[in-house]
C-alpha cells in the first residue's frame, strides 16, 4: 500500500455521492482522488493527494451486507492514518433500518476510532440542504422552494427509502441505539461547541449557512489535531474541512481528453423527476433517447437481447455524430410488470448491470472519450462495467456532479460524469456533452 497519510479519507455510500465529495474538495484546491476499489492495485494508480475517497454502494445494502463490506472498507481507509474518516451519505439522508442504514454504518465505523463522540454534519447550503433544530430541509432540484424532508415532493415518495421523518435524531433512532445530542442554531450562534469525549454518543450539527460550515470545519480541525475523528454526513464535511486542508494549495486537474462538443453516451437508471426533466431537455438539445424496458431484464436471455438491441440502436446513432441517452425510467419506477420487494431489488441490480453492459459496448464500438451516468446505484454498477479504478475531477458541471477523468484497469482513460437523481440543472446532459 502507498505510504501516505492524507488529512481526510471518506467512504461514499454510493458512487454519485462519492464524486460529490470529490467535487467539494477539488473546488477548494484540495488535491484529491477517488478509489473505486480498496486494493493495492488501485493504490499504485493513486496520485500524490491530500484526501482519498473510496466509492461504495452501501446505500443499497442490508445491515448484514454492510457489516462485512464496511468493516473491510473502513479498515483499508483507517490504515492510511487520516485525521478524519468520513462516512459520506446523501445530503437528503435517505436510509432505513433495512436499507443503507446510516446508524449501522456509524456503529461499524466507531470500531476503528474508539469511543469518541461521532459528529454528524448534513446541512449543505450550496446544495440547498439545511438542518435547523435537528430537522432537515431540502430543495427539489434547482427549484427555489425549500421543503421539510417529510414533505419533500421527491424524497417523501422515494421508491426504496421514503423519508417520512425530517427530525434526523428520530430518523436515526430507528437505525441505532447510540444516543444523539444536538448542537443547535442557538448553540452555534453562542459558540458552544462540544469536546469530543469518549462517551459513546453522536452529535448532530444544525447548519443553515456557509458561515456555520466554516465554524464547524474549524472545530473539526481542532478536534482532529487531538486524536483521529470518525464522522458521518454529506459533502458538507468536505466543504467544511477543505479550506483547512487546501490552504495555500493549487490543485491542478489532469489534462482533458475530450474538451469541447463531441458525441457522448448517457445511461440513466434514475427514477427522479429532476432527471426526467433533464431527459426532456436532452431530447430538445439533440440527444436520441432509447429506452430499455425493465420487464425485459428479469430473465438472462431476454436481458441479453435487450442490451444487444439498445447497443445496436445507439451505435447507429453515434455513428451519425448524434449523442444518445439510454434509460430505464422517466420520472418514476415504471417496471412494466408487478414485482414484490425481493424481485424489485433484483430488477434494480439488473438494470444497473444492463446499462453498464450497454455503455461498455458503446465505449469500445464508438471509441467514446466522454460518458455520463445518472442514478446513484446505477453509477456503481456502470463504473465497474467500465473497469474504472481511480477518478479525479477535471471540470465543474454542477454542484455535486463534476466531470471526472477515470483511469481504467487496462491503463486507458475516459471522462465521466456521475450524476445523482436530484443533481444538476435542466440542461445538465447538454452541458456535459459540450464541456
Amino acid at each position: 500500500m502507498a505510504d501516505l497519510s492524507p488529512s481526510l479519507c471518506f467512504y461514499g455510500d454510493d458512487f454519485t455521492g462519492s464524486t460529490d465529495a470529490l467535487d467539494a474538495l477539488t473546488s477548494a484546491n484540495v488535491s484529491a482522488a477517488l478509489l473505486l476499489e480498496p486494493t493495492d492495485e488501485a493504490m499504485r494508480l493513486l496520485p500524490d493527494v491530500q484526501a482519498v475517497g473510496l466509492a461504495g454502494m452501501s446505500r443499497a445494502m442490508s445491515p448484514d451486507d454492510m457489516e462485512a463490506h464496511l468493516a473491510d472498507a473502513f479498515r483499508f481507509l483507517a490504515d492510511l492514518n487520516p485525521r478524519v474518516l468520513h462516512y459520506k451519505v446523501c445530503s437528503t439522508f435517505d436510509s432505513s433500518p433495512t436499507k443503507g442504514s446510516i446508524g449501522k454504518a456509524m456503529e461499524i465505523g466507531r470500531r476503528f476510532f474508539g469511543d469518541r463522540a461521532t459528529p454528524i454534519v448534513v446541512g449543505a447550503p450550496a446544495l440547498g440542504r439545511y438542518v435547523a433544530f435537528g430537522h432537515l430541509f431540502a430543495r427539489a432540484g434547482h427549484a427555489p422552494t425549500v421543503h421539510r424532508l417529510d414533505r419533500h415532493p421527491v424524497m417523501s415518495r422515494h421508491p426504496v427509502t421514503p423519508m417520512t421523518e425530517s427530525d434526523l435524531r428520530r430518523h436515526l433512532a430507528c437505525q441505532t441505539k447510540l444516543p444523539i445530542d444536538l448542537v443547535s442554531l442557538a448553540d452555534l450562534e453562542a459558540g458552544h461547541y462540544p469536546a469530543l469525549e469518549a462517551n459513546g454518543r453522536a452529535v448532530l450539527f444544525d447548519t443553515t449557512s456557509p458561515g456555520h460550515l466554516a465554524d464547524i470545519g474549524g472545530w473539526l480541525d481542532r478536534e482532529s489535531a487531538e486524536a483521529p475523528i470518525f464522522c458521518v454526513g454529506s459533502s458538507a464535511v468536505e466543504t467544511a474541512l477543505a479550506p483547512r486542508i487546501g490552504a495555500g494549495g493549487t490543485f491542478r486537474s489532469p489534462p482533458r481528453l475530450a474538451q469541447g462538443p463531441c458525441p457522448v453516451a448517457v445511461v440513466s437508471g434514475s427514477c427522479s423527476p429532476v432527471t426526467a426533466q433533464q431527459m426532456d431537455a436532452a431530447a430538445r438539445n439533440g440527444f436520441a433517447l432509447i429506452r430499455i424496458e425493465p420487464a425485459e431484464l428479469m430473465e438472462d436471455r431476454s436481458m441479453m437481447a435487450a442490451c444487444q438491441k439498445a447497443a445496436d440502436t445507439a451505435t447507429t446513432v453515434l455513428q451519425t455524430g448524434q449523442s444518445v441517452l439510454v434509460y430505464s425510467a422517466r420520472g418514476q419506477a415504471d417496471f412494466g410488470v408487478a414485482v414484490d420487494e425481493r424481485q424489485r431489488g433484483d430488477l434494480e441490480r439488473r438494470i444497473g448491470m444492463a446499462l453498464g453492459k450497454v455503455l461498455a459496448t458503446l465505449v469500445e464500438r464508438a471509441a467514446l472519450r466522454k460518458v455520463i451516468v445518472a442514478g446513484g446505484d446505477t453509477s456503481g454498477r456502470v463504473a465497474r462495467a467500465l473497469d474504472l479504478v481511480v477518478l479525479q475531477v477535471v471540470h465543474p458541471l454542477a454542484p455535486g456532479a463534476p466531470l471526472c477523468q477515470g483511469s481504467r484497469r487496462d491503463g486507458s482513460r475516459i471522462e465521466i460524469a456521475l450524476k445523482g437523481g436530484q443533481m444538476g440543472g435542466e440542461d445538465f446532459f447538454a452541458r456535459a456533452r459540450d464541456a
